[in-house]
């Protein structure tokens, strides 16, 4: 086929381009299926060329289409792009099969895309729906286009909008009676919805997904099925060895797939797990291999890394480090609340008080209460509670710990690489904070079982310091001395500066009684 569609493609532009097109999309579709991802482009891309002078732009449309999805899994940048071109040509000749198709490459994968909260694909999909029709191929395209509708509008829409979204869209699966689209539809619902109160929904879909995993080949769904169960099993705080088998998986499916975001994906989720672990080293290269992979993914790329980035160097002691990073962000992205609580972080980690105030004084103004109802919530309160708490008090810390509080058998993870322990640790030393030691030992005693668990070494070390802090107030001194004189040690032998940092100050503060 590889050989029949050169010579015809040599022949198109003076004997039959239409036949040519044909037989080069058929030799990149065939290409793609066998994951030739470069052979795919060079076919598709000779198509696109030979479909520009062909009287009926459908045929480029369709062509567009199949390079634009070539070209994201072979890693070529330009892929938005040609998907664009693909759209406005779709638009053109409103062809509603041709449109939903132009859309889907990228937009719908499992890291999202540069145009997916872009209104104006929103508007483009709502189109494409209105000229798509009943039989069962197009059915299948309206039911993905619902699942991109409803992922696409998780940043304008609020929780209870996006639950409702999503019910319209997983039922459109299901009718379809498609177990790979399913499949898709119940991983991007729990992506979409990730919230501490979402958490029993996201369970019973990720039960369905592993039934769904024996009957799928999908990488794609594959991959999302995956991120979503170690998703939810991080929120359970499930052990170390459990988190570890579902990154596996997930790797082993990145590397049969050959897809380098997928690679990528796997290996930020390990270095989050290496991270967890203490085990710094391992996470730094993990990153870099992640980064390295994505990096024609730069919104994904730069998300994840920076997230990754900041629990490592956290851990590490070197959070001044990442300080410039978090202030380019905000600025070049509005201040995202996400983005400015870790900045107020990093500044309070710094010691560097008065900016970090600065911050939280910004979060008093907007209101905690008022956080949009997403992924980043929890991480974002959670960052909030240990800055207010590191820079001495501010008056966020009722209203933190009243947000947290019915949430402290869950862990913190906003689905992606941001895991910043159990949400009992934060809670209880904003009850140690507001002087209700006896109810702060009770939520730390809470975090301590969670960490253990899931074998968290660092942030296991960093409760018992808390958990340290709150007895020696009681006057449980022995029982402070042993948590205290524990965790230093294992810090210190691991090198976790971080965690050794804290130590310091808890030193210094009992010392000055």
């Amino acid at each position: 086929m590889t050989e029949l569609a050169y010579h015809f493609a040599e022949a198109g532009e003076d004997g039959d381009p239409v036949r040519a097109v044909r037989y080069l999309t058929t030799a990149g579709t065939r290409a793609l299926s066998a994951h030739a991802f470069d052979e795919a482009v060079r076919q598709l891309t000779r198509a696109v060329e030979l479909a520009a002078a062909v009287e009926d732009r459908s045929v480029l449309a369709d062509a567009l289409a199949r390079l634009a999805d070539a070209q994201w899994k072979a890693g070529v940048e330009t892929y938005a792009e040609t998907s664009e071109r693909a759209v406005g040509v779709a638009i053109e000749v409103q062809d509603g099969e041709l449109l939903a198709r132009a859309l889907l490459p990228g937009w719908v994968s499992i890291l999202g895309a540069q145009l997916r909260d872009h209104p104006e694909v929103r508007a483009h999909a709502e189109t494409a729906l209105e000229l798509l029709g009943t039989d069962p191929a197009q059915a299948r395209l309206a039911a993905e286009l619902r699942i991109a509708h409803a992922t696409g509008s998780a940043l304008v829409t609020t929780l209870s909008e996006r639950i409702a979204l999503f019910e319209v869209a997983v039922e459109a699966a299901r009718d379809t009676g498609d177990d790979t689209l399913l499949a898709y539809a119940l991983g991007s619902m729990c992506i979409s919805v990730n919230h501490p109160s979402t958490l029993d929904a996201r369970r019973h879909a990720v039960e369905e997904l592993r039934a769904l995993r024996r009957r799928i080949a999908s990488p794609r769904e594959l991959m999302t099925s995956l991120q979503v169960s170690f998703t939810v099993a991080l929120h359970e705080g499930r052990t170390h060895d459990e988190l570890a088998e579902l990154t596996a998986e997930q790797t082993a499916i990145g590397e049969d797939a050959r897809v380098p975001v997928y690679q990528g994906l796997s290996s930020f989720l390990r270095a989050v797990v290496s991270v967890l672990g203490g085990e710094l080293t391992t996470a730094e290269r993990q990153l870099a291999e992640g980064l390295r992979l994505t990096e024609y993914e730069p919104i994904m790329g730069r998300s994840a890394a920076g997230a990754l980035t900041i629990m490592l160097r956290r851990e590490q002691g070197r959070i001044a480090e990442v300080t410039p990073m978090l202030e380019q962000v905000s600025e070049e992205f509005g201040q995202p609340p996400v983005w400015m609580a870790a900045l107020s972080l990093s500044y309070a980690l710094a010691g560097h008080n008065d900016k970090a105030r600065e911050g939280l004084d910004w979060f008093a103004t907007i209101g905690v209460d008022k956080l949009p109802e997403n992924a980043m919530w929890a991480v974002t309160l959670a960052m909030l509670a240990e800055a207010v708490i590191d820079v001495g008090g501010h008056g966020l810390a009722d209203d933190l710990e009243r947000l947290l509080s019915p949430w402290t058998d869950q862990v913190v993870f906003e689905g992606g690489t941001a895991c910043f322990g159990a949400i009992a640790h934060h809670v209880g030393r904003l009850q140690g904070l507001a002087g209700r030691s006896r109810e702060a030992v009770a939520s730390l005693e809470q975090a301590l079982e969670i960490h253990e668990r899931m074998g968290a070494r660092p942030w296991a070390c960093r409760t018992q310091l808390a958990l340290a802090r709150e007895l020696h107030r009681e006057g449980e001194t022995d029982r402070a001395v042993t948590l205290r004189q524990s965790a230093r040690a294992e810090a210190e032998e691991a090198a976790w500066k971080g965690v050794i940092e804290v130590a310091d100050r808890l030193e210094q503060e009992i010392s000055e009684g």
